[in-house]
């Protein structure tokens, strides 16, 4: 299987910034790569502005290959549009061509109950992605 990776263009709303430069690059690089599904690990946006997020998600709808995406921290900085960015999020538990692929939505720094409940099913052939590396949950027990 092959996934493309990405996390961290930070969009500014100023759409000439050279964020949408590398936004265009990533979608046209993708496009010839033509991965099986493309993981987004959060911080779209520089500041949480939905109308940014909303076309971050637009654009790589745009494509037709499967995209699981989580917002990150800087998702999340607008109290506006917080809660909404959140429940954007792809679901937890995903299966492509016989790949399990867990989009764990840690962008507040927590791990909700259900998506450790979806956790425990995985196995070795599980893919399991989030924005923040594990360590920094293990220094907040």
């Amino acid at each position: 299987m092959k996934i493309c990776f990405m996390c961290d263009l930070h969009l500014p709303f100023l759409k000439t910034a050279l964020q949408y430069d590398v936004l265009s690059w990533a979608v046209s690089h993708v496009l010839k790569i033509k991965p099986d599904c493309i993981v987004f690990a959060g911080d779209a946006t520089c500041d949480g502005n939905e109308e940014v997020y909303d076309c971050f998600l637009e654009t790589f709808s745009k494509t037709g290959i499967p995209f699981l995406y989580i917002p990150g921290n800087s998702d999340l900085r607008c109290a506006a549009s917080k809660n909404a960015i959140k429940e954007k999020s792809s679901p937890c538990k995903n299966s492509f061509n016989n790949t399990v692929i867990f989009a764990v939505n840690d962008s507040d720094m927590t791990v909700s109950s259900e998506q450790l409940s979806e956790l425990e099913s995985a196995d070795k052939n599980s893919i399991v992605f989030m924005h923040h590396p594990l360590s920094q949950h293990e220094e907040k027990c």
